[in-house]
């Protein structure tokens, strides 16, 4: 006698179940006798394989050729990289949660910095200190997606000299990561060519003298204030 696969097993005990529902009455041609029998030998086939285990998996032996050897291979490598890939997703998505669960409230603001020759409005200090906070998460940064009009460049110039101010700060003095925050000393502002000039000149109006300096990467000179951008 031949044991079931273990593929093969599940659908036999279903199968015996079922039989085993179906009425023996006098009115089968046989009496019932085939039906009996079929109930016999699939239970004892049954009991057969519990004892002496199940017999090797049909899939099994047919990935025994290289090619199909290959093909299990390249399926289950597709199915490591898409765990992989939503484990990744799941990482972001609790990041993400974790940063709304701390996100600063709307009454929470970030002073103005000593730096510049004007103060923030109330919504312009909420602005900064929501700036600062998705700068310190991972991942760090975020959109400043306010109406025209209410000062998006100049909150971003404050978060500018802030994070020169948190430069020197140390990690007992402040909330923020400041290891994670300053990453470089510099500061790349990629807008259209008919923004440049407003830039400099609202750096250069609104910060105190030598707080900033700028570098205009623009024009066919650009090439030559590599060495200056170095600085």
């Amino acid at each position: 006698m031949t044991p079931f696969s273990a593929e093969e097993m599940a659908s036999a005990v279903s199968e015996l179940a079922k039989l085993k529902k179906i009425p023996i009455t006098v009115y089968m041609k046989d009496g019932g006798a085939k039906l009996e029998e079929k109930i016999r030998a699939l239970s004892e086939r049954i009991d057969f394989t519990r004892k002496n285990g199940f017999a090797p998996s049909q899939l099994s032996l047919a990935v025994s050729s290289p090619a199909m050897a290959r093909l299990k291979i390249q399926k289950q490598l597709q199915i490591d990289q898409h765990r992989e890939k939503m484990s990744a997703e799941q990482i972001v998505f609790k990041n993400f949660h974790r940063s709304l669960a701390n996100r600063p409230k709307p009454s929470d603001k970030e002073v103005t910095t000593a730096q510049l020759t004007v103060s923030l409005l109330p919504h312009q200090e909420t602005g900064l200190k929501w700036l600062l906070f998705r700068e310190n998460e991972d991942p760090a940064g975020g959109i400043l997606a306010d109406d025209m009009g209410m000062g998006k460049t100049i909150i971003l110039i404050a978060l500018i000299l802030r994070h020169k101010e948190l430069a020197v700060t140390s990690l007992s003095e402040t909330s923020y990561n400041t290891a994670a925050m300053n990453r470089c000393t510099g500061t790349l502002i990629v807008c259209p060519p008919s923004f440049v000039g407003q830039w400099e000149d609202e750096i250069h109006r609104r910060c105190k003298k030598n707080c900033l300096k700028v570098a205009i990467y623009h024009g066919s000179y650009r090439n030559q204030l590599d060495s200056k951008l170095h600085q």
